[in-house]
């Protein structure tokens, strides 16, 4: 959901998959995500993703 919500953005039309990384994954369902740019070789801003992911869903 999160790479699709990405692709949305026009400036963020080549996210894949394999952008999103998963970290500290535990059995409780816990874990945090950053997403990458490859291009710059760096991850993204969190109110850039946080905003990808709210406009897909159709919120504020």
């Amino acid at each position: 959901m999160v790479a699709f919500s990405m692709r949305k953005v026009p400036s963020r039309e080549a996210t894949e998959i394999s952008h999103v990384l998963l970290c500290n994954v535990t059995q409780r369902v816990s874990f945090w995500f950053v997403v990458t740019d490859p291009s710059r070789n760096h991850t993204l801003p969190a109110v850039e993703v946080q905003s990808a992911i709210r406009n897909n869903k159709g919120l504020p």
